[in-house]
């Protein structure tokens, strides 16, 4: 949750100057189109569809995502965008786009610095 926009909980990785927070993104455009997806997925589901659809529906998701998400001014930016924790309201994320929310091909970096500490944690030689 974002009570307090000075105080981000990815501090360590402090927003890049001049980006809102909270941080815009098209995200009427994004919960819009998710709502027909998971319609669609939950009907492929229920009619025991081949996995082959359902990977299709997947791949059509992510080109609907990368054409939306190209054009926001704030994609490569670390900010607080609105829609995490698997609610489009109330929790925020880092970044626009990472494995976490939309299946993209990489974590974002707040997410993989996170990764980074917990490996360190546990390959440290006592």
């Amino acid at each position: 949750a974002l009570l307090d926009p000075a105080q981000l909980k990815w501090a360590h990785s402090p927003a890049t100057p001049a980006v809102p927070v909270p941080t815009p993104w098209p995200k009427a455009a994004f919960d819009a189109h998710a709502k027909v997806y998971q319609t669609r997925r939950a009907k492929l589901r229920a009619d025991n569809r081949p996995e082959s659809e359902i990977n299709a529906l997947f791949r059509e998701d992510r080109a609907y995502n990368e054409g939306l998400f190209a054009k926001a001014p704030y994609r490569d930016t670390l900010g607080a965008f609105q829609g995490a924790n698997y609610s489009s309201t109330g929790y925020y994320r880092p970044e626009l786009q990472c494995l976490m929310f939309d299946r993209s091909d990489t974590f974002c970096s707040v997410c993989q610095h996170g990764i980074e500490e917990i490996i360190d944690l546990y390959s440290q030689s006592q």
